[in-house]
This record gives structure tokens, sequence and C-alpha cells, in this order.
């Protein structure tokens, strides 16, 4: 998987764990961006920091997170948060259709906005 696999598309990359309350607290969001923006050129991936594996596909099955979720080695300083300079949990990025990032650390109160903006500019 590469992100390069996303080109066309805009993409919300949500490094997270489940230990970090403030994560959890985008999970809403993400779902209610992935059900309004079904169909169109749009996707979440997330990079998981927890330390366990299964217990972490539990999660994302209790939790009812459907977007496509990577391991980050049971670390948060696996080999994507290293590569991304992550140093905080969590961090979101806006990637746009071209694979440029076009915003960092949005808070899930503007991350619809911010979406919908990139979502715009890919459909004119």
């Amino acid at each position: 998987l590469a992100l390069a696999d996303f080109r066309g598309k805009v993409v919300v990359v949500f490094f997270w764990g489940h230990w970090s309350p403030a994560c959890r607290a985008y999970y809403a969001k993400l779902r209610e961006l992935c059900q309004l923006h079904d169909g169109k050129p749009f996707a979440v991936l997330g990079i998981n920091s927890d330390n366990d594996r299964e217990a972490a596909k539990e999660i994302l099955r209790t939790a009812n997170l459907p977007w496509l979720n990577l391991w980050n080695g049971g670390s948060k300083n696996g080999p994507l948060s290293t590569a991304y300079k992550v140093r905080a949990w969590p961090v979101i990025y806006v990637i746009d259709q071209r694979g440029v990032i076009r915003a960092r650390n949005v808070d899930a109160a503007a991350l619809a906005e911010v979406v919908a903006k990139w979502l715009a500019a890919v459909e004119k």
C-alpha cells in the first residue's frame, strides 16, 4: 500500500491509538465523513499505534471504524509515525487529490469544512 494508491482522492490520514481519549474523540466525526462522502473521491486512512495488534482489530470492529487502518508496529515510534515525524496523538493530515498535504492537525469541528473544500476542488 502506498499513498499514491489514493491519487485522485482527498485523503484524511489519521494517526491514532485507542489508548488516547483525544483520538477516540475523532471516531464519530470520521464515521460521519465516510458516510457523507460515500461514493465520492474521498478516503480515510488510519495509522494505529496501539501495542496489541489483535486488540486493535477488535477495536476497529467494536468502535465501528470502517476505514482502512494500518498498524504502526505496536508503537508510537513505529515506521509510519517516524516517517511522518508524528510525536503526539492524534495527528490528522488532509491530503489533496495530487498527494499534497493541505492541512495538518485539523480539529474535529473544522475537519468537515476542510475536507469539503478540497473535495470541491476535485469535483471541478
